[in-house]
């Protein structure tokens, strides 16, 4: 999940702090439009050290530092999923049909079914988490679009589980076609005719 404009401040001035601190910037500058009475200059540094108004833009940082750390716990709540995106697949999988491989006592090598459905399972499960969040999220006065993460972590969720059921569908088609050679290679057998052995005499 990330956020656009940025929480706290980027180099280029776009963070959300740059931002609001621009505004408040534009409201003080209003006191730079006035020339002072009583002599040259303005009121920018009366208005910067006055009392009330330190307390406000204290008041008003204290808001924004609140709502970023609401912010990066809404973040954290997408990133229990950052597997999903972050892992090498090839190298994850591998491992995972190793250990998830029957060896039987005649040498076959078989799915371990269940192992595949607690993975799929699990990809499922978090579909179904990220379909459930709302959206938008209000906090303070932002309003966060998380549809394009939750849109995000459904597809990768997809990429996982069809790599789970392609594998065991061409496990099932090896199989089955293994199966059905051999059945054949049995019926060819059985139509054989099969050949009496003489008694030894000729005649």
């Amino acid at each position: 999940l990330h956020f656009q404009p940025q929480l706290g401040n980027a180099a280029d001035k776009t963070g959300m702090s740059d931002l609001i601190d621009s505004i408040v910037g534009s409201i003080f500058h209003i006191s730079t439009l006035f020339k002072r009475v009583d002599s040259d200059g303005t009121y920018l540094t009366e208005i910067q050290s006055d009392a009330a108004v330190s307390s406000v833009v204290s008041a008003l940082s204290n808001v924004v530092a609140d709502n970023d750390e609401k912010c990066l716990v809404l973040q954290k709540d997408f990133e229990k999923y950052s597997h999903l995106w972050t892992t090498d697949l090839k190298s994850y999988f591998k491992d995972f049909c190793e250990d998830a491989t029957i060896v039987t006592e005649h040498g076959s090598n078989l799915l371990d079914l269940s192992k595949f459905e607690e993975a799929i399972q699990k990809c499922i499960d978090a579909q179904t988490e990220v379909v459930k969040a709302k959206s938008p999220v209000d906090i303070g006065w932002l309003r966060i679009n998380v549809t394009p993460a939750k849109r995000q972590v459904s597809i990768f969720a997809t990429k996982w589980i069809n790599m789970y059921t392609s594998h065991m569908r061409e496990s099932i088609i090896n199989t089955l076609t293994d199966l059905h050679d051999f059945m054949q290679s049995v019926t060819n057998g059985l139509k054989r005719e099969i050949t009496e052995e003489g008694d030894g005499n000729n005649n």
